[in-house]
């Protein structure tokens, strides 16, 4: 069966559109469907109809309304459709599924019917003319009959024996095809014996029950008088005849059959090495001029490429990462601390804070995944701890942190440490010591690199690492090893100390009675002896298991009271060195710095490290 579709309801009401067995109709508002519409309740693919073995199968591609007579077609559901259902797709456009018959098939044509007198089949068309005479459907016992114009298509009954009957039915007007012609253009006579054989070649088809010629005999005798009637007739419309071929055509066309032949002549001659030449030039030449013309337009269109690039998309990479900020060039932060830590609100980490910052925090610990960058393209990972460990109260810091690093170096974590770096300060005035050392692991399959820092604050000891990728290292690792990531309140900065290996010996109310009566003095020179007992006192009093709070608060207004003195002493002979400096009085310079050697001693206090390397700022 053959099915179309006839539109009902829409833009195009009215118009039918076939379905083809070999091709679905896909039906919507894109461009690639078969069927365009441009209603906007349309989907851009909307429905696809195709012949099925029982009927019209239609896949419903739209989640907008689709109808089946009224009944709601669900989207990605297929629907065998049958003649005179109606489909709706949205609200104004419909149409009806029509059958259309098959075409009837065409009869053959009936048989010729032969005559029954005859019981000879005709020929449906004549056959091509012979040399040979041809034999008339029927013939009379006179011997001129056999030259006579008679249609094979309508035979005539055969004429009476009558010598005369030969001249009663010719046409002299009538062209004579079939007609035989010799050399000489004259008719043959039928009459003579050498061509009844003849039609034997060309005879009709076999007849049924009798052959339609009978053998006729020779005539006895010509008669002279239908000679001159059939001979001068068919002489005049022969010759005409070869006249086309061997006489010579009209000047107009032989000039122009000459002109052709010369023209082909032209064209079919080998042609000079000088023409291969010339032609191979001309042929060289366009083709350059088309490659040039393809190379220029390519370039115009990556030139144009390359600028639209530059200007709205491209964005020029920083040499040198920095902190982000936001439009008005304020910096992006937050604080986080560790809230199982006593001291979460004296030390935290500092970090840019994003619209993709990710802050993780896990017991003692707290992870933050964050950006760098002027366009926030640098990733920055910060990885906060804080250990509670008594016996740090009787080792060294060093100690303490390649205990650390051998920790880490026995995990799963694929570490690989530089040397630890020497004592470094945050802060100001005697500063706050810690350690530091470059490193490079693998988390995740993604390589980083970056320093892991050390810092202690009484039993408590710190660790921060800030690390990036590995791939980013070119221009991002001198800034995260300048920027601590780490915010202190004045209490951690003024009342920091830490354990020491040499505790000096007595009871912790003999050490604070003596620092306190060195601090009386007043004197500079003892000082450094004051600052070793206030901070036994301190390492006995935390490893003691219940701490005397009272002895604490002592040693630490002790501890205070010291280094306001320190900070003021210290500013004045920084003072004094610059007035010296800019006399030149060279002498006075080397006894400020000779007698602040003696008041700072320890490498521990950030101002020991300034007096020898003479950085007074």
């Amino acid at each position: 069966m053959k099915y179309q579709i006839r539109f009902t309801q829409g833009e195009i009401a009215g118009k039918c559109f076939p379905l083809s067995a070999d091709k679905a109709l896909t039906i919507g508002r894109s461009h690639s469907n078969e069927l365009k519409l441009s209603a906007p309740d349309v989907s851009g693919r909307h429905v696809v109809l195709m012949l099925s073995d029982g009927g019209v199968a239609m896949d419903n591609l739209s989640s907008r309304v689709t109808l089946v007579d009224s009944a709601p077609l669900a989207a990605a559901e297929r629907k065998t459709l049958m003649a005179g259902q109606t489909v709706t797709m949205g609200g104004s456009t419909a149409f009806v599924l029509e059958c259309l018959p098959d075409s009837a098939p065409v009869a053959p044509p009936p048989p010729v019917a032969a005559d029954d007198d005859e019981k000879t089949a005709l020929p449906a068309t004549p056959t091509a003319p012979t040399a040979s005479p041809r034999p008339s459907p029927a013939a009379s016992s006179d011997d001129d009959a056999t030259n006579l114009n008679i249609k094979p298509a309508a035979p005539k009954p055969a004429a009476p024996a009558d010598d005369d009957a030969t001249n009663l039915n010719i046409k002299p007007a009538a062209p004579k095809p079939f007609v035989p012609v010799d050399d000489d253009r004259t008719i043959v006579p039928a009459a003579k014996p050498a061509a009844a054989p003849a039609p034997k070649p060309v005879a009709p088809p076999p007849v049924a029950k009798k052959p339609v010629l009978k053998p006729v005999a020779p005539p006895v005798a010509p008669k002279p008088a239908p000679k001159p009637v059939a001979a001068p007739a068919p002489k005049p419309t022969p010759k005409p005849a070869p006249k086309p071929v061997a006489a010579p055509q009209p000047p107009p066309p032989e000039d122009n059959a000459e002109a052709g032949m010369e023209t082909v002549a032209m064209q079919t001659r080998m042609a000079t090495a000088e023409e291969l030449e010339i032609m191979k030039g001309k042929a060289q030449k366009k083709q350059t001029k088309r490659v040039a013309t393809i190379v220029v337009s390519v370039v115009a269109f990556l030139a144009l490429l390359a600028i639209a690039y530059r200007v709205f998309v491209y964005r020029a990479p920083e040499n040198f990462v920095s902190w982000p900020r936001d439009e008005q060039g304020r910096m992006l932060a937050n604080f986080i601390g560790i809230e199982s830590c006593p001291l979460k609100n004296d030390i935290n980490v500092q970090y840019p804070e994003l619209p993709n910052t990710k802050v993780t925090e896990s017991g003692n610990s707290v992870e933050i995944n964050t950006f760098l960058g002027k366009y926030h393209d640098v990733p920055l990972r910060l990885v906060f701890e804080a250990f509670h460990n008594p016996a740090s109260l009787g080792t060294d810091r060093m100690d303490d942190f390649n205990a650390w690093i051998q920790k880490q170096i026995q995990g799963n974590g694929n570490w690989n440490f530089d040397l630890v770096r020497s004592i470094a300060f945050y802060g100001e005035h005697h500063g706050v010591p810690y350690l530091m050392v470059p490193y490079s692991r693998t988390v995740d399959n993604e390589s980083y690199c970056g320093f892991a820092v050390q810092l202690r604050f009484e039993d408590w000891i710190f660790i921060l690492l800030k690390e990036i990728p590995t791939r980013e290292r070119w221009h991002a690792e001198g800034f995260i090893d300048k920027i601590s990531f780490l915010a202190f309140s004045d209490r951690f900065t003024l009342n920091q100390w830490e354990g020491m290996k040499e505790v000096q010996d007595g009871t912790v109310e003999a050490n604070l009675d003596e620092a306190k009566a060195l601090l009386v003095r007043n004197s500079p020179s003892v000082w450094p002896k004051a600052y070793l007992l206030i901070r036994s006192a301190l390492c006995k009093l935390k490893a003691q298991s219940s701490m005397d709070q009272a002895a604490y608060d002592k040693a630490i207004s002790l501890l205070k009271e010291l280094r306001d003195n320190q900070v003021i002493y210290f500013n004045a002979q920084k003072i004094a060195y610059k007035l010296a400096e800019g006399n030149k009085e060279s002498k006075t310079m080397a006894n400020i710095r000779d007698n602040l050697k003696a008041v700072f001693p320890s490498e521990e206090d950030m101002r020991y490290h300034k007096i020898r390397q003479n950085k007074w700022d």
